[in-house]
């Protein structure tokens, strides 16, 4: 387990649109291990990006079985994996591969193995509490 490591890749992601062929949104996902419980998309838009940051959970659970509560839900698909993020302004709707979505969720085991968050976390407490009492 590397905390300290971190990835980051172009991910094929499509904008579904009602009635219309769906777009291609250049889309970067990144993970690092000082976060072990989060990913980051940004869905690169004419000259800047859109970043949302998502739970790693949600993205893996997603692939199974529609998951999700609030602003963002992930489903499988027929045509691969849903991604629906909810803003005030509307709801964009995103097909992902589900290969290249589990190919990077793999990768991220490599960093901090799922399931094994927890011992980052608390690593990360026991330094701040620490570092607050002077005792680092």
């Amino acid at each position: 387990m590397s905390t300290q490591a971190s990835l980051s890749q172009d991910l094929d992601v499509l904008l579904v649109v009602d009635n219309e062929p769906a777009l291609p949104v250049r889309t970067k996902v990144a993970y690092a291990g000082e976060d072990p419980l989060a990913v980051t998309m940004t869905f690169m838009a004419a000259d800047h990006g859109v970043r949302w940051t998502i739970a790693r959970d949600l993205l893996w659970d997603g692939m199974k079985t529609p998951v999700g509560d609030g602003d963002v839900h992930v489903e499988p698909h027929e045509d691969g994996v849903h991604l629906l993020l909810h803003t005030p302004g509307g709801t964009a709707h995103f097909a992902i591969d589900v290969v290249d979505l589990a190919r990077f969720l793999d990768k991220t085991n490599t960093i901090v193995e799922r399931g094994r968050e927890d011992a980052v976390l608390d690593n990360d407490l026991d330094r701040t509490i620490a570092e607050l009492f002077g005792a680092a």
